[in-house]
């Protein structure tokens, strides 16, 4: 696989996330949010995931492509995956 190929990757709730250089896309559009730290009274920072989970991503199995429509206008990612991999997880 090459790192800078997109790639569609499906874990086993069915949730398809968007991953470029081998690490899963943020969302630009949503801000990071403040989570608990692993250590009592330490703040982490997180960020949400480009996924199927947003109501603006629509994935088109017959052209292989994403459309976001978060961008204006529509954005398109041609995805180099003809169908979505499968995480074990």
């Amino acid at each position: 696989m090459n790192n800078d190929e997109i790639i569609l990757i499906t874990d086993r709730s069915g949730v398809m996330g968007i991953h470029r250089h081998g690490q899963q896309m943020q969302c630009p559009y949503r801000s990071p949010f403040p989570v608990p730290g692993q250590l009592a009274g330490q703040v982490g920072i997180a960020s949400s995931p480009c996924n199927s989970l947003c109501p603006f991503f629509t994935f088109h199995s017959f052209v292989n492509e994403v459309k976001l429509n978060c961008i204006h206008p529509t954005g398109r990612l041609e995805v180099t995956t003809e169908k979505p991999k499968s995480l074990p997880f």
